[in-house]
């Protein structure tokens, strides 16, 4: 079985300074993760937990999954 881990691509991330070819980023990490899928594989999502108030507090906006 293959699996893949994805890790911090969170609603967070795309705030601030523009980061290089974000949406060229997600596009593949999204065709990947269909890839994985296809295959019966697995896809396991890691989310980075800021504290209260940051673009990564747990159960906020910015802490959902951007893919």
């Amino acid at each position: 079985m293959d699996a893949m881990l994805v890790v911090d691509m969170q609603v967070g991330l795309l705030r601030g300074d523009p980061k290089h070819d974000l949406a060229g980023v997600v596009q593949r990490i999204n065709r990947l993760t269909a890839r994985v899928r296809d295959r019966a594989g697995t896809v396991i999502f890691i989310q980075h937990c800021g504290d209260k108030g940051d673009d990564f507090e747990p159960q906020s906006p910015g802490w959902t999954a951007a893919i």
